[in-house]
């Protein structure tokens, strides 16, 4: 394993800088991560129950077919939750994306 592969998969600092102030959405996959590294009390949040969840739940999401679940499904949710599209036009263009076949 090379030294790269080795931190990246070992280290419990690895991802520190990206997980600072900025909050660039990073979370480390090592559950002994520093939480308080964070930017954010929402990323905190969200990183203490990540490291101790038992299992593993999908959404919805992950069934639909890829140009629904991570195309207008996403971009729909998006828009609808931060007040761009309402809830009616966001339904609309979700229904309209699913594969005819």
């Amino acid at each position: 394993m090379t030294k790269v592969l080795k931190y990246i998969t070992e280290d419990p600092t690895f991802g520190a800088p990206w997980a600072g102030p900025s909050d660039r959405g990073f979370l480390s996959p090592h559950k002994d991560f520093d939480v308080s590294k964070y930017g954010t009390e929402t990323t905190r949040g969200i990183a203490k129950i990540a490291y101790t969840a038992t299992g593993i739940r999908f959404d919805g999401s992950d069934s639909m077919p890829a140009t629904v679940g991570a195309g207008s499904f996403w971009k729909g949710m998006v828009a609808f939750t931060s007040g761009q599209q309402d809830l009616a036009a966001t339904l609309k263009k979700i229904d309209e994306s699913w594969p005819k076949s």
